[in-house]
């Protein structure tokens, strides 16, 4: 078959760009050609090209093409969209020409595959990766206006696409329950991965003891540093740890591998609360995985929305992969899932308080963050995209001609 990607990004160290770099490379395996369509600032269109042509990514299978922008991805919907009937209109006169019946079109988000569903939509399959409304901050009447246009969208693609990819059932469940209408097409549960035995190379050897060696404790958050992700509450909470175990507390090393808007915000709580703390700021991906690999514990105190709820975060994957302890809030997509506490990871509610008392769990046993580590890898394999691929490029598959 012949392969066609649109994404909004698939460069930089953000999570949804290493989740499409790492999907479309799998299923491109399946694929005699791949070409990928993607969007750049283009200020950084050189960089970019530059990055690509040097990593992996990038092979004579797969062709990346870069859509210059001259704007944030905010103010670029509107292009977007006609960006994607323009693409769309071309693969549809290139498939009556040559009568292409074995074209795979994977689009990342609903209105990006707008133009694929009016003219080709028996070959699209859209992943739907998240419930968008519920990201947008502002005012009532933007985020009324933002809503509608979302509900729009994912309503025509959930009427018109031939393959459905969501993350979880709950994400699913909620997709339907809002848009209020059945899917046409096939539904396909296509979690965030990993690529195992590329992020296995970078797993220490465990030793759970060797912050006791090392007289640092490096407790880790990573991700982007914005109001939902929870790290105020983790700051709070190695505050009051502090404040309960004051010799164990002072070798705490907060390790924050990331950046965002709240970034000044974090830095001054942690000043005031007397935090020990490093902020690194986007990191590439290789060594990102390289620092949380020698923290003693990924911690993820994320509040309760739909998507914190319905998506295992890939972190927390590659953590496990890595052998690293996670700390993380109750979701429902974990318990849906059946991971037990103090066997697969560590519970938490989001609060400073019971991520304390999570803290001091993981930190006074030896015997938990062994059992942990050693458990991780095991669950990690289950989330290789490998596998993930393979699964949706067969469902695509069995339904080609239906």
């Amino acid at each position: 078959m012949e392969l066609v990607c649109v994404v909004p990004n698939i460069w930089g160290p953000s999570g949804d760009a290493i989740n499409e770099r790492h999907m479309i490379r799998m299923l491109s395996l399946h694929a005699k050609k791949t070409i990928v369509f993607t969007f750049i600032h283009i200020t950084k269109i050189k960089a970019f090209m530059s990055d690509i042509a040097n990593s992996n990514f990038s092979s004579s299978k797969i062709i990346v093409i870069g859509i210059p922008e001259l704007f944030p991805s905010i103010y670029n919907v509107f292009g977007r969209i006609i960006i994607s009937f323009i693409i769309a209109l071309v693969l549809w006169l290139k498939s009556i020409i040559n009568k292409e019946k074995e074209l795979m079109i994977y689009v990342r988000s609903s209105y990006l595959a707008l133009g694929f569903a009016s003219l080709l939509p028996s070959k699209l399959v859209v992943k739907i990766g998240t419930l968008l409304e519920d990201e947008i901050l502002g005012s009532s009447f933007i985020r009324l206006i933002i809503s509608k246009a979302v509900n729009l969208c994912d309503k025509i693609i959930l009427s018109k696409a031939k393959v459905i990819a969501v993350p979880s059932p709950l994400l699913y469940r909620d997709l339907i329950k809002r848009r209020r209408i059945a899917p046409a097409g096939y539904i396909c549960l296509a979690p965030a991965g990993i690529v195992f035995d590329e992020i296995a190379t970078y797993r220490r050897a465990i030793d759970t003891d060797e912050f006791k060696k090392t007289h640092i404790i490096q407790i880790c958050f990573l991700g982007t540093l914005i109001w939902w992700q929870g790290i105020d509450i983790l700051i709070k909470a190695i505050a009051i740890f502090k404040d309960k175990y004051p010799k164990v507390g002072e070798r705490i090393h907060l390790v924050i591998i990331g950046d965002g808007p709240e970034r000044s915000l974090i830095e001054n709580l942690c000043k005031n609360l007397k935090i020990n703390y490093e902020i690194t700021g986007f990191l590439p991906h290789k060594d990102a995985l390289k620092r949380l690999a020698c923290c003693t514990a990924l911690v993820l105190p994320r509040r309760r929305l739909s998507f914190t709820e319905a998506i295992i975060p890939i972190k927390i994957i590659e953590a496990w992969a890595l052998g690293v302890p996670v700390v993380v809030t109750r979701h429902k997509i974990l318990e849906m899932f059946h991971f037990k506490d103090g066997e697969d990871l560590v519970y938490c509610e989001p609060t400073p308080e019971d991520v304390a008392n999570a803290l001091a769990r993981i930190i006074f046993s030896e015997s938990l963050r062994r059992k942990l580590s050693e458990r991780g890898p095991h669950i990690a394999k289950l989330f290789d995209y490998k596998f993930i691929s393979e699964k949706l490029i067969k469902v695509w598959k069995a339904n080609l001609t239906s």
